[in-house]
């Protein structure tokens, strides 16, 4: 996924140097996430009044109406409650301060029953109705969730609809009014917003760092390549039956405009972008080292820091060899595998319209060697914590709906999510529409969590049990210089409750264009098929594993 466009979402670094460079010098730094919501300090509770419909309905059991919770392991499962309506009565229930009630999207499963009905009813529906209005758009259903004040979470199906085009958020907002009036879709929000595909590569890295965007004298799956200004992950790698030689994937995109005439073309490793950032820590680094030098009084410390500062002013020396004063000097110098098969094309695949974009790397040397691999960190909290996950891709298998995933990428590091379980709906003129499947975090993570970013296309994606199911290819983000939302569709419910602490306006009430604002900010990554990749590529590729 790239960042020519824009400089959007956080990315991820490490250090990088030439194949001379002695990488016992190099250093991390880690980057940290912060929530911008911090727990509220309010005092609230709630009155309820029967017989009267809230989207949101509360845990509490009664066979009058029917809605859709997550349980302890994530599966969406369905129960039937009474719908309650919130009235405000401040008399001083306190939120607590060590909960995140930031609200989020997940990904929805494949056997959830408010996903069946969407991909039955809904999703022809819309791109029926969509499609010959002639304009950029993409669309899927998520699973809107907002924690209350009162430990609990209420949970609605949200539809995201994202266009680059703006002079038609009038037109899209009418007809999918008309489209709701005239179907019993009530159900289901409409959060309608300005966007873009989100492909290629970086053309700016921020500081942060992660072993995947350093130099690698053995090559390995998810580290950063460049062609040029960009920046681009390599993903899986392979290894010819017949031959024995070793290739790695990555997407034709990198290559734009000539992602259909890559072939020949060569890439670099670190990316050019990777490869400034880690020059400009390395000077911080001597800088720091100079200076700790300087301050200490004890002998033994002032010798190791000299010493540090010595190494540090050697290492900087050797980065001043490599040409770098333009991306173009840069590629000269340093590239390392070349492209010897791609594609960048629409196609029907298993019943479905969608992209094949990949580009076969030839690797002639720093080969992949199983002593020399990338250690995983695993999830620290959430559900998916819970899962013995394999370090690496071991086995190729089909990708599909409502399985937990892994990538390793060279912008946002190790993620992990779910597949949804149903359908990215995805359209860029003059093409027809095409379907895609797509990913998101965990449901525990914030909004601030992505699963992936520009920089992590070609990002190979697994399985708890290091089956290789994907490829990042693109992903739709919402454009942060632009109002995050424009229209949302709401159904004709009584909306509001007290115990939602965020997003209300100067009367108490809840303010939705904010809360989904924020919501429908985090990037939705489309994920093509391996299988359909190798099947392209002929019989004699294998997944190397290490």
């Amino acid at each position: 996924m790239c960042q020519s466009e824009a400089n959007h979402g956080q990315l991820h670094c490490h250090a990088c140097s030439s194949s001379t460079l002695p990488t016992s010098l190099f250093y991390r730094v880690y980057g940290i996430f912060y929530s911008f919501l911090t727990s509220p300090e309010v005092s609230v509770s709630t009155k309820f009044v029967e017989d009267q419909e809230n989207l949101f309905p509360k845990n509490e059991p009664d066979a009058d109406q029917e809605f859709y919770d997550s349980d302890s392991t994530g599966t969406l499962s369905r129960f039937r409650r009474k719908f309650l309506t919130v009235v405000k009565d401040m008399d001083g229930s306190t939120a607590s301060v060590d909960r995140d009630y930031s609200p989020y999207i997940d990904a929805p499963l494949s056997t959830n029953p408010d996903a069946v009905f969407y991909t039955q009813y809904i999703e022809p529906a819309l791109l029926e109705t969509l499609e010959p209005l002639d304009f950029n758009f993409f669309f899927t259903l998520t699973v809107l969730h907002v924690p209350t004040l009162d430990n609990e979470v209420l949970v609605a199906p949200l539809i995201v609809l994202l266009t680059s085009d703006e002079e038609k958020f009038d037109v899209v907002r009418e007809t999918v009014e008309q489209l709701w009036a005239q179907n019993d879709f009530d159900k289901y929000l409409v959060s309608i917003s300005f966007g873009h595909d989100a492909a290629s590569a970086a053309d700016q890295v921020p500081f942060p760092y992660d072993l995947t965007t350093s130099y690698h004298e053995h090559w390995n799956c998810g580290i950063s390549i460049g062609w040029n200004s960009k920046t681009a992950t390599s993903g899986a790698i392979l290894q010819n039956s017949e031959s024995g030689n070793y290739y790695s994937l990555t997407c034709a995109h990198l290559f734009e405009p000539h992602q259909n005439e890559c072939v020949g073309f060569k890439v670099t490793q670190p990316s050019f972008e990777h490869f400034m950032a880690f020059y400009r820590s390395s000077e911080l680094y001597m800088h720091h080292c100079r200076r700790q030098f300087q301050r200490e009084t004890d002998q033994q410390s002032r010798e190791t820091f000299e010493l540090r500062y010595q190494a540090a002013q050697t290492f900087l020396l050797n980065l001043d060899e490599i040409r770098q004063d333009t991306s173009d000097e840069y590629q000269t110098e340093n590239e390392v595998a070349s492209v010897v098969q791609a594609s960048h094309n629409v196609i029907d695949y298993e019943g479905r319209r969608c992209l094949l974009d990949y580009a076969l790397l030839r690797l002639d040397s720093r080969l992949p060697r199983s002593t020399d691999r990338i250690i995983d960190s695993r999830p620290s909290k959430g559900y998916l914590a819970e899962f013995a996950w394999e370090n690496d891709a071991i086995t190729v298998g089909p990708l599909r709906y409502d399985i937990r995933v892994k990538k390793r990428g060279c912008a946002t590091g190790v993620t992990f999510g779910i597949i949804a379980g149903v359908y990215g709906v995805y359209k860029s003129q003059p093409q027809r529409a095409r379907r895609e499947f797509w990913a998101l975090p965990e449901a525990l993570s914030t909004s601030l969590y992505e699963f992936g970013n520009r920089g992590d296309s070609g990002a190979l994606v697994w399985t708890v049990d290091g089956e290789a199911i994907g490829i990042i290819i693109a992903g739709w983000t919402v454009a942060f210089d632009k109002p995050s939302l424009h229209a949302a569709i709401l159904p004709n419910r009584y909306w509001d409750t007290k115990n939602i602490p965020f997003f209300r306006d100067e009367e108490d009430n809840i303010d939705f264009t904010g809360l989904l604002t924020h919501v429908v900010s985090r990037p939705i990554c489309l994920i093509e098929s391996l299988e359909m990749v190798l099947q392209d590529l002929g019989g004699e590729f294998n997944l190397w594993a290490p």
